[in-house]
């Protein structure tokens, strides 16, 4: 069974409002009282509840990478960076792989945007008729930078100029 406010409260003595203010670190709660409440939250093993905190705050401090496979060291190179700097900015990362898969890449598109992740970086390979793919970003209001190629219609995207690259 998982620890609410509620059971702490119980326990500590103090009101359900000052255990979330403190847990928090709300200034207004004297660090002495805060100390107390973090020591009944160690003892009884307290984990916040990621999911609860995430419908109140409408952040799951959660980004989304889909790329197309993970043996090429491009995209290899590509996850480490980006979990490392996610990492330092106090995110996870969601990884799917598609596999070079167009109905695969829209599974994971939408398997991701139930999950309210805040932002999506995908890797897609197909250039031609993506519209559907970037209707559904597009629905979803979530952030969303496609990599790997120029977008056809109006996205963020980071690619490289190949013809440019040729010379």
């Amino acid at each position: 069974m998982s620890i609410t406010i509620s059971k702490i409260a119980d326990v500590s003595g103090y009101s359900e409002g000052t255990i979330s203010l403190a847990l928090h670190e709300d200034p207004r709660i004297p660090q002495e009282t805060r100390e107390k409440i973090f020591a009944v939250c160690k003892s009884l093993d307290y984990s916040p509840n990621i999911i609860a905190k995430a419908l109140t705050t409408k952040k799951t401090n959660t980004i989304s990478l889909i790329v197309p496979c993970v043996w090429n060291p491009l995209f290899g190179e590509l996850v480490h960076h980006i979990e490392t700097y996610a990492r330092l900015k106090s995110f996870n990362v969601i990884l799917s792989v598609t596999e070079y898969n167009e109905i695969e890449e829209m599974n994971a598109l939408r398997t991701l945007m139930s999950r309210q992740v805040d932002a999506i970086l995908i890797w897609t390979n197909y250039q031609d008729d993506r519209d559907e793919l970037f209707l559904e970003f597009e629905k979803s209001n979530i952030p969303f930078v496609v990599i790997g190629y120029p977008a056809p219609v109006n996205v963020n995207y980071v690619a490289v100029d190949r013809e440019l690259g040729a010379y």
